[in-house]
């Protein structure tokens, strides 16, 4: 009996995807044994004891509880793999200097005694979580857009090498702005290429998302050099020995650059598909129609890069009001780098859909002309 096309081609997609989640449930079971990789020791809590030590008032309210555990753990690694070692752990109730662990905790430690017997922990092994959700993100990725979740990936992965390739660079004395410039470069390159391929799209996209971004950091670069940074608080990048506005040029550079290159992509694809279904549109048309996707995405673009800014502060912020700190000094002294980072991004957002819309109004309706 002749099989359906429908089922053969379901056949087809079901095979790749159950290949793909073995080998993803491969990956995050070998990194989930791969202490042996390590020299620093490591080792899995089996049991924790646990007691009150003292309780403290605050000065202003609440009290601050000091609790005192006893951990055994199991050594994973290490010539003295397989030992039971004793690991005491101080933390207060409201973790923010300290960590509480719990049974099945793998962590890292450092060995004290002559026979390896007792030790410190220093952080929680937490390279699993992060596999675990990296192969969930590819494999979503591919449920979704098929092969070209796999390119997401594959840039994602370029992108994030040629970033931490920067900051080596950096570390070795190449000016970090330059180095950031170049990055972006790059990012923009491989991004494009691997969303829109090499065509006109691509081109236009790439040159909407470089100009954009040179013109926003040149204006903040002169907000800033005219206000002497008045409001920014630099000093709390104090635990920087480089050059506090160097880095955060660096900062304002890369990260307004994701939110404007996101934006040049969505006009540039918009406009794109509709001289694609609509061969006679027109200049105007086209530039109405940018309009209309950039009034859609410019508020949304904005909040979200607000918030992707300033969720990283909330312990900070919550610690602050919770001690009474009013909100004027949370804004000035807790995040005024997080607000800055922020507003040059939405200008980037602002400026790139004027500019995304003309550049690809003006080259689809030159290759139109030109036909």
């Amino acid at each position: 009996m002749r099989q359906k096309p429908g089922a053969i081609h379901l056949k087809k997609k079901i095979l790749p995807i159950a290949v793909l989640l073995v080998i993803l449930t491969a990956i995050c079971l070998f990194v989930a044994h791969d202490s042996f990789l390590y020299q620093t020791p490591i080792a899995k809590v089996t049991a924790v004891a646990e007691e009150k030590l003292r309780e403290v008032s605050g000065e202003i309210n609440g009290t601050e509880t000091t609790y005192r555990q006893t951990a055994t753990a199991v050594l994973l690694n290490g010539d003295s793999k397989g030992q039971s070692i004793t690991l005491p752990n101080d933390y207060q109730s409201s973790e923010v200097s300290t960590t509480k662990y719990e049974t099945g905790d793998v962590v890292f430690v450092r060995l004290d005694g002559q026979n390896n017997t007792t030790g410190k922990i220093l952080y929680l092994k937490q390279d699993l979580h992060i596999a675990v959700l990296l192969c969930a993100f590819l494999l979503l990725s591919v449920l979704v857009c098929g092969r070209r979740g796999i390119l997401y990936f594959a840039g994602l992965a370029f992108n994030s090498a040629c970033f931490f390739l920067a900051l080596k660079l950096y570390i070795h004395g190449l000016p970090l702005v330059l180095l950031s410039g170049a990055a972006v470069v790059v990012f923009t390159a491989a991004t494009i290429l691997l969303t829109c391929g090499a065509n006109r799209q691509a081109l236009i996209t790439a040159v909407s998302a470089l100009a954009t971004t040179a013109v926003t950091i040149f204006l903040a670069f002169v907000v800033l050099k005219i206000t002497d940074g008045y409001g920014v608080r630099f000093d709390k990048m104090e635990y920087l020995s480089g050059p506090y506005e160097e880095i955060f040029f660096a900062e304002l550079l890369i990260g307004s650059f994701g939110a404007i290159l996101d934006t040049c992509v969505t006009i540039s694809a918009t406009l794109y598909q509709v001289k694609q279904h609509a061969p006679g549109a027109g200049r105007g048309e086209l530039k109405k129609a940018g309009k209309a996707v950039g009034m859609d995405i410019m508020g949304t673009m904005s909040n979200i890069l607000f918030f992707a800014y300033i969720t990283g502060c909330i312990p900070m912020i919550v610690l602050a009001l919770r001690n009474n700190v009013t909100f004027y000094d949370v804004l000035h002294n807790y995040i005024s780098l997080e607000i800055t980072r922020s507003l040059v991004g939405s200008i980037g957002i602002v400026l790139a859909i004027p500019i995304a819309i003309r550049l690809a109004a003006a080259w689809l309706s030159a290759k139109e002309a030109a036909v």
